[in-house]
């Protein structure tokens, strides 16, 4: 069973691991320790960390709740090192009825790379859809994103 709960300092060198790690690299920009810190700090930002009974420390997410004239909340980050077992779909799940059940925001969205298409498969199996795609100079390289997004009564 998975469990869901905020991200502590001592989990960050595992994180960080977690988002060097070659399956993961590539599909996301990494974040130094000093910067899960700081999210970790943040009240407008939720670092989750994602564990398993028996296989440990398998994933995380990031959240950042927006103002409320857009009355949405930003699925940052989804990382699973641990592939395979459906954790991700469980912490879509989770993010989902966290958004629109306890936060009561009308819409969650998301990026991800085009060439994400595991996760793109993912997120519009889970009810996501593609709102646009949009080219951005990150980390100093052109890359291409698709920004999806599910609204409350889509769920």
């Amino acid at each position: 069973m998975l469990n869901i709960a905020p991200t502590s300092s001592e989990d960050l060198p595992s994180i960080v691991a977690m988002e060097a790690h070659e399956d993961n690299k590539q599909y996301i920009f990494p974040y130094a320790i000093e910067r899960h810190q700081k999210v970790i700090d943040n009240h407008d930002e939720y670092h989750l960390k994602l564990e398993d009974q028996q296989d440990g420390l398998v994933g995380f997410a990031i959240m950042v709740e927006s103002d409320m004239e857009t009355d949405s909340l930003e699925f940052r980050r989804l990382v699973i090192q641990k592939k395979g077992h459906g954790y991700g779909r469980t912490a879509i799940k989770w993010v989902k009825r966290y958004c629109f059940e306890e936060k009561r925001y009308k819409k969650l969205w998301l990026d991800v790379l085009d060439t994400n298409t595991k996760a793109q498969q993912l997120y519009l199996s889970e009810g996501f859809k593609e709102s646009f795609r949009t080219r951005e100079f990150i980390n100093g390289e052109w890359k291409n994103l698709i920004v999806m997004t599910i609204v409350k009564d889509q769920k």
